[in-house]
């Protein structure tokens, strides 16, 4: 089997090569910032499996710090500020004072009695409505109740795994593409 390499195709195959080469901090960057997407949807996705949270609260607490040229690194930040009780799913929705007991399900399949809990309107905040308990005696005792914070849900060990997984795989395809795409063959 013999093969033979055109003189044309050889210096062609070298003009593409160095014009990505030139543009390979683009590439990095593009390819790092869409993979960073791609994990901040697939953690949004897999914390909502386990937890009873919509996905318009989770994307909000889970921020992405762009790559740029000059810094190849893209970041996924999960707030560890709280989130109140009321974001997760609530049996009572409504303020009926002390009518029923109030069952929160943070965790799926796993509703809890929440003794001491109640809805209210509290602070003087235009619709401030949420779960509260009272922490002492008096007026302005009453603390908004909070459950777990994005970091906590989002950093178990089974979504690390299945993330880093992900990540990996992503990002080598979107290399790929972004490359073939810089060279402009795909």
């Amino acid at each position: 089997m013999n093969f033979e390499i055109d003189n044309k195709e050889v210096k062609q195959a070298l003009i593409l090569l160095k014009a990505a080469n030139k543009n390979i901090n683009k590439i990095f960057t593009r390819s790092l910032n869409r993979t960073a997407q791609m994990a901040k949807t697939k953690q949004n996705k897999l914390i909502r499996q386990g937890y009873n949270v919509p996905a318009q609260i989770v994307r909000e607490k889970i921020k992405l710090e762009k790559a740029k040229p000059g810094k190849l690194e893209a970041i996924v930040l999960n707030s560890s500020k709280r989130l109140s009780l009321d974001s997760f799913k609530v049996n009572k929705i409504k303020p009926d004072h002390y009518k029923e007991k109030i069952k929160v399900s943070v965790k799926k399949g796993s509703p809890k009695v929440l003794d001491g809990g109640f809805w209210a309107f509290f602070k003087s905040k235009h619709n401030n409505l949420g779960l509260y308990s009272r922490s002492g005696l008096g007026r302005d005792t009453l603390e908004k109740i909070y459950g777990p914070s994005a970091y906590q849900m989002g950093t178990n060990s089974e979504i690390i795994e299945e993330l880093e997984e992900e990540v990996k795989e992503n990002f080598n395809k979107r290399f790929e593409h972004e490359f073939l795409r810089e060279l402009g063959i795909k």
